[in-house]
């Protein structure tokens, strides 16, 4: 048996859905179970077995009323139409449960794992009065052919933490098994592809496939949004290996965009309702079923002109490879702000999620995290940012123009001096991602491309939404994306942020049946918040730290073994580190680290001269970057170093001078595999000041990978000043 996972977030959902449910709507009759007090054990795959336990539950409570109501996850078998049989325990004796006390929601696909929401009502009227539920074995069966099928498996570790919080069932059913190479696919127009080759280039150094499609190449015009879904929908369903993340490296006037219509309806927990037109990219991600579940993580860089592409190309490269280690303190300080209720008189709710997700950060290690609830100091938050922090979460109003719930608008950000201290940034609150405004810039496009190529500053990542949201189901969503950051371990922001969103559906999928337009709200949750930045993003919740590593310094041509052997900055070894090797134009070969430290692959290498760039990254460590020399000769003798003596012929500063005598200590590294015997060196030198006395050295036999000097030491003299 096992509490059910999101206890503590589901706790203050619990608390704001019962307030608005009471508060605003005298129609509503359902108020969630706090899941802290559920138990729950459960058995996978096809036939699965949920076993549920309210005992803790009703032993918290002091009365029955019909209202309660739990939805839990679960995985189902990939074909079938679902069902359910079900036997419990009352208050009152063993006894069957009545059926319409358990409902199975429609199933849903993320990334080729099935699953279905299970909704419970832990109560049910006797025929006198309501009588407690204190456990239920539920069974789900599988028969015949069902809604959303996974007619083909394309498992994804880009994935694996994303469900894992939500699923009964999840550990047997989100897990990949072996290591399989991840891959990007990145979208962007023809005049783009020089400038952004060096990103393509660094991703495939830290060990992904890296596709790129022109929009010449797929055969599609900037307008053609429903060509480029086919193209990704061919690329997800043909390829051997299917892509996990798609960047979409263009705005609205030079790459495809989709726009949906909402009627925004009005719904127990909301009231303002704006329909409209908006922008919606998770319409490219959505690729198995018919549902609003993304089956790739999706981002896109929001440019349009070649020194854009160049520039946010320089900004991810450099903050994957080459991360701040001068100024580190920032790395776990952080900012939450919310809309200032004072002057709009608006609702506290979104203070409270702040100060949530703050403490989140603070349980998880973070030193500062600064709040802000005020409209009158939008250049304090502005001096934060330039002082340097990780993370800013903003909840309140807003639109494409800035967060009008704290006066901080476009305007302020031509303050910003963050120099290379960039922070990932979530919007929850209308229309900051509205990139297709006429009047110029959304607000979280000019975050992402402030800063100069010598000066970077604005932000890493920027999440927002492209229309009207509502407060509630911000709330929901900006927990769940906080909590797969900070309480489940996820490091990336675009699966974060689809963790956002499968939270939100959680804590109201119980009322869809009755109350369709509150999935309306949902489903356009899923689909208008958008992620500006690299979808394979990793961002930095801690100081990077350093790896060590142990790797040969040549490699022979052809097919030839290479071990790597990872440690951590103590020494010891290191486990679940990924690992590349990548000779380009040649080969790639990527995998992880064992719990030895250590990893075997079998290098390629045909082109001479060249190196195999060797990388090792994992989440909230510096990559390690180096190389391993091609050789064609199992000896292979090149110069290591170089010793000046100059005591006795010179002024003694070991340093090349006019009018000098010196002796030259040479000393030579065998890089090959094998004993490099009875090595002989000649020094000469093409100069008409430098004459050489002793031009001949021995260095006798260089054991592989070892080093020695010669004898003697090779002697010249430099003529003086004329």
């Amino acid at each position: 048996m096992k509490f059910l996972k999101r206890a503590t977030i589901c706790l203050s959902i619990l608390a704001m859905l019962t307030v608005a449910a009471r508060a605003q709507s005298n129609t509503v009759s359902m108020i969630p179970v706090d899941r802290v007090s559920v138990e729950v054990n459960g058995s996978p795959k096809s036939g699965s077995h949920i076993a549920v336990d309210f005992s803790s539950y009703w032993n918290n409570r002091t009365s029955v009323d019909g209202t309660e109501i739990l939805s839990l996850w679960v995985a189902l078998p990939d074909f079938g139409q679902p069902s359910i049989s079900l036997w419990g325990r009352s208050s009152g004796a063993a006894e069957a449960i009545p059926g319409d006390c358990v409902r199975l929601g429609e199933p849903v696909i993320l990334r080729s794992v099935r699953f279905a929401p299970l909704i419970i009502k832990p109560s049910f009227w006797n025929g006198q009065e309501w009588e407690k539920i204190l456990s239920l074995d539920i069974r789900i069966n599988a028969s015949g052919s069902g809604k959303n099928e996974v007619l083909k498996s394309r498992p994804s570790r880009a994935f694996d933490k994303i469900l894992d919080p939500f699923l009964v069932n999840s550990p047997q059913v989100t897990g990949t098994g072996d290591f399989d190479q991840e891959h990007l696919l990145i979208i962007c127009p023809d005049f783009a592809e020089d400038a952004i080759s060096p990103f393509i280039e660094w991703k495939r150094r830290k060990g992904l496939e890296c596709t790129l499609a022109t929009l010449d190449s797929i055969g599609i015009s900037p307008t053609d949004d429903q060509g480029l879904k086919e193209f990704i929908q061919e690329a997800y369903d043909t390829w051997s290996n299917p892509p996990d993340f798609v960047l979409l490296a263009g705005d609205e006037t030079v790459l495809p965009v989709h726009y949906d219509y909402t009627e925004d309806p009005p719904t127990p927990f909301s009231s303002a309702s704006v329909p409209g037109w908006y922008l919606n990219d998770n319409y490219f991600a959505c690729l198995e079923g018919d549902d609003y579940f993304p089956d790739v993580i999706l981002g896109r860089w929001v440019v349009n002109t070649a020194y854009e592409y160049t520039y946010l190309t320089a900004k991810f490269t450099r903050y994957e490879m080459q991360p701040n280690l001068y100024e580190t303190a920032w790395y776990q300080k952080a900012i939450v702000a919310a809309e200032d209720t004072l002057y709009y008189q608006g609702d506290p709710s979104m203070r409270e999620t702040k100060l949530t997700a703050r403490q989140m950060m603070l349980d998880y290690g973070f030193n500062q995290v600064d709040t802000l609830f005020t409209m009158g100091s939008p250049s304090q938050l502005t001096q934060w940012i330039n002082q340097g922090r990780s993370f800013l979460n903003y909840r309140g109003s807003g639109w494409s123009m800035g967060w009008a719930g704290i006066n901080y608008y476009i305007d302020e950000l031509d303050n910003l001096e963050n120099s290379f201290k960039l922070p990932v940034i979530t919007g929850i609150g209308c229309g900051v991602t509205r990139f297709d405004e006429p009047d110029g810039n959304c607000f979280g496009e000019v975050w992402m491309l402030s800063g100069s190529m010598l000066d970077q500053c604005g932000s890493i990542a920027f999440v927002g939404p492209s229309h009207n949201t509502h407060t509630f189901y911000n709330n929901s969503l900006d927990l769940g994306i906080y909590s797969s950051i900070f309480e489940q371990g996820e490091a990336r922001i675009g699966a974060a942020l689809i963790a956002g969103k499968i939270a939100l559906y959680d804590d109201f999928d119980e009322y869809f049946q009755s109350y369709p337009e509150v999935e309306e709200i949902v489903r356009v949750a899923f689909n208008q918040y958008l992620l500006l930045s690299d979808p394979e993003l990793q961002p930095y919740t801690n100081v990077p730290a350093h790896f060590q590593a142990e790797f040969p310094a040549t490699v022979l041509m052809g097919i030839q073994p290479v071990t790597v052997t990872v440690y951590d900055s103590t020494g010891l070894p290191f486990e679940d580190a990924q690992v590349a090797l990548y000779a380009p134009g040649d080969f790639q070969a990527v995998d992880v680290t064992g719990p030895d430290g250590t990893v075997e692959f079998i290098s390629e290498a045909t082109i001479i001269p060249s190196y195999v760039y060797l990388t090792v990254t994992h989440p909230n460590y510096a990559a390690f970057l180096d190389s391993i020399l091609v050789i064609t000769d199992s000896q292979y003798v090149l110069h290591e170093s170089t010793f000046i003596s100059d005591e006795s012929g010179g002024n003694g500063d070991g340093a090349l001078s006019p009018g000098e005598e010196i002796n030259w200590v040479e000393t030579l590294r065998n890089f090959g595999i094998l004993t490099a015997p009875d090595v002989q060196a000649t020094l000469s030198s093409s100069h008409p000041l430098v004459t050489i006395s002793q031009d001949e050295a021995s260095f006798g036999n260089i054991a592989a990978g070892d080093t020695a000097s010669g004898d003697p030491d090779f002697q010249l003299t430099l003529a003086p000043w004329p």
